[in-house]
């Protein structure tokens, strides 16, 4: 009997290290790393526009959709970053990217910030491994004080390491992923300024 028991509790274990996180698609926020659970609490998400005359639509190049780790700054620190062309975006239709689809890209900055003995600091992003992501606009006006709603379906961030001060990027060398699903965000469109 207590063999049976051992051998119970063995394969219990076993099958517990073995798990993958599944989230609760019925949740906002919901992200993994390496396969685990991962929790961030992201601060409320702010919308950029990027181009040459702002007033103009038709000179827009780019929408920023940041959840930012830090906002009681003139700049706030990235925490994770959506950009995305917005004369490629068909709304109410999922769109998917990856790292050889341009002008797409999704990143996250951890809030922990590790970096290496060379001063290269971790980040996750599309444009990396076999990064890909799916997002889905629902509704889009991207003139200053326009509003952009929508959100992060699903996404598979691969790590890198930047150089904050030359913005050299290299590859990590041990592998890792972080899975995000269901960001939701409605932001006011302000007029980026870096």
């Amino acid at each position: 009997m207590r063999r049976l028991v051992s051998i119970a509790l063995l394969l219990l274990m076993s099958a517990g290290l073995g798990c993958t996180y599944h989230p609760d698609l019925k949740k906002d926020f919901q992200m993994s790393l390496d396969g685990y659970k991962y929790v961030w609490e992201p601060g409320v998400a702010q919308g950029y526009v990027h181009g040459r005359e702002i007033g103009n639509p038709e000179e827009i190049k780019a929408v920023e959709i940041l959840y930012p780790l830090m906002s009681n700054s003139q700049r706030p620190l990235p925490g994770m970053e959506l950009y995305f062309d917005p004369w490629n975006v068909e709304t109410g239709k999922i769109i998917s990217f990856d790292k050889n689809t341009r002008g797409f890209e999704l990143s996250f900055r951890p809030p922990y910030r590790p970096s290496t003995k060379e001063g290269m600091v971790m980040g996750y992003s599309t444009k990396e491994g076999e990064g890909s992501a799916e997002i889905l606009i629902n509704s889009m006006d991207i003139r200053a004080n326009g509003t952009v709603l929508g959100k992060i379906v699903h996404a598979r961030l691969f790590v890198y390491y930047y150089n904050q001060d030359t913005g050299e990027v290299s590859k990590a060398q041990k592998p890792s992923v972080l899975e995000i699903w269901n960001f939701p965000f409605e932001v006011r469109l302000g007029v980026a300024q870096y």
